[in-house]
């Protein structure tokens, strides 16, 4: 019987780490992955120990694809490798590494005939903030910065080969939090620990993912059987009050609730804002909206479609304080 693999890009970032881990310990099919780094590079040796396979090198360069889609037999394609964040490059950086990037693995995985290419999108094709709250499938796409134009962008190129009979899918994750992040949850957490968050005094609801369960979403998407060509989005069971997990980190490492001083009304958070719209800091005007509005997805079409079970996020976000120790 001949060997098949699932070919992985990103594996040494956060959200793709936690997918090569989950997909090594499943063990259905080799994984190979391509690298930057070489040997100490990351988590490399964890991965390498777990039984991956590294391959060094972009993943944007087709002769580097062409090598190893000839040596070995791919069957899916899980690509999660980004440039991140806004403010992170310039647009020719995201179109290059996001866009083009992707549209170059999709060609060659096309060429190859793949079972299945999974595609890591983001919630921010929404927007920073949705038009609209509990945001679904059938929600208007607004991106509002670089990176989230850029995911778009990315998305369109993958129906442009879904329409060429790529069996393709495309997950949005929302804002993920996990073992080794560094982003938007962790500092929240360093904020909250220093008492510099402010919170505005109407509770607005903020929606995350774990990054465990949103790895487990890929494997089931890979492993589901007559499955084609579909979106989904990826967030915990349900949208969590700010102000709630400001009490449940303040309390894990303080034993009580977050001070109740540290609050402003959303007319403060508006005027922040508004500047950092005006000086076209879209990082900034995005950090103020993430903590002073709504914003929350309706996941139940897309769970349904794999037999998804979402985490809990006030278990999940102690197990991830945990970690931080």
């Amino acid at each position: 019987m001949v060997k098949v693999y699932t070919l992985i890009t990103g594996a040494t970032g956060f959200i793709g780490s936690h997918v090569a881990e989950r997909l090594l310990q499943d063990g259905t099919w080799p994984v190979i992955t391509i690298v930057r780094g070489g040997r100490g590079y990351k988590n490399t040796a964890r991965l390498e120990k777990k039984g991956a396979i590294l391959v060094r090198g972009r993943f944007y360069d087709p002769d580097l694809l062409n090598t190893i889609f000839e040596k070995f037999p791919i069957r899916n394609v899980i690509h999660v490798a980004a440039l991140t964040g806004d403010g992170k490059g310039s647009r020719n950086d995201y179109d290059e590494v996001n866009v083009r990037g992707t549209e170059t693995l999709l060609a060659i995985s096309h060429r190859h005939d793949v079972d299945k290419f999974v595609h890591c999108s983001s919630a921010g094709v929404f927007g920073t903030i949705p038009p609209e709250v509990p945001a679904d499938l059938g929600t208007r796409l607004s991106p509002d910065n670089l990176y989230h134009h850029s995911k778009l962008t990315a998305e369109e190129r993958t129906q442009d080969f879904i329409n060429r009979d790529l069996n393709a899918f495309i997950i949005r994750p929302t804002i993920a939090y996990g073992l080794r992040d560094r982003g938007f949850p962790f500092r929240l957490v360093k904020m909250i620990r220093r008492k510099v968050l402010l919170l505005p005094v109407p509770d607005n609801r903020i929606h995350l993912v774990s990054a465990g369960s949103l790895a487990e979403m890929f494997v089931r998407i890979l492993k589901a059987d007559r499955l084609h060509n579909r979106v989904f989005i990826a967030a915990d069971e349900g949208p969590v009050v700010l102000r709630e997990l400001a009490d449940l980190i303040y309390s894990f490492y303080f034993g009580r609730n977050y001070p109740q001083f540290l609050k402003m009304s959303n007319a403060v958070f508006d005027i922040f804002e508004n500047m950092f719209r005006i000086a076209h800091s879209t990082q900034w005007t995005g950090r103020i909206e993430r903590i002073s509005k709504d914003w929350f997805f309706n996941t139940r079409e897309t769970d349904a479609l794999i037999g998804f079970h979402p985490a809990n996020t006030q278990k999940e976000f102690l197990r991830y304080l945990r970690s931080l120790k």
